[in-house]
């Protein structure tokens, strides 16, 4: 990461809560945000991606790491993050306080600020049996990885 990209994340990162940015002030709401319980914000997610972590790991400015954790969930992250339509601020207990957290944006940096956002090949052995998989859309492109990982 560069000097100047160092400075805009921390930038980014120390801004003080105006409900579109994540701050380190908001640690103890992170903390207490549904302690055990899977939050509203998960819930709500198509995708199921668990928020909390992830916000944790852009605070601790670890992109890569929150990076693996988005692809990992999402497979296809430049994609997703792009299409989402954002279900999660809708069910965000912080748009009470002031607004909802800007997770298009936070999974947008992490895919930007990531050292690297190469794709995970696979390498798939032949098999004997075939199966298809009807439609080329994010729903059969997930499947068909999916299946691909395991053999």
């Amino acid at each position: 990461m560069s000097d100047h990209d160092s400075k805009v994340l921390e930038s980014f990162l120390n801004t003080p809560a105006s409900g579109r940015i994540l701050s380190k002030d908001m640690g103890k709401f992170i903390e207490n945000c549904y302690a055990d319980d899977i939050p509203p914000c998960t819930s709500a997610c198509p995708l199921g991606f668990d928020v909390i972590p992830f916000i944790k790991k852009m605070q601790k400015d670890n992109m890569n790491s929150a990076y693996t954790m988005y692809r990992d969930q999402v497979l296809f992250p430049a994609i997703v993050c792009r299409l989402c339509d954002q279900p999660c601020d809708k069910a965000c207990v912080r748009k009470d306080i002031d607004d909802s957290l800007a997770m298009k944006l936070l999974e947008k940096a992490a895919i930007d600020y990531a050292r690297s956002a190469t794709p995970i090949k696979y390498n798939v052995p032949k098999k004997n049996k075939k199966i298809a998989i009807v439609g080329a859309g994010l729903c059969g492109l997930s499947c068909t990885v999916k299946l691909a990982s395991h053999g």
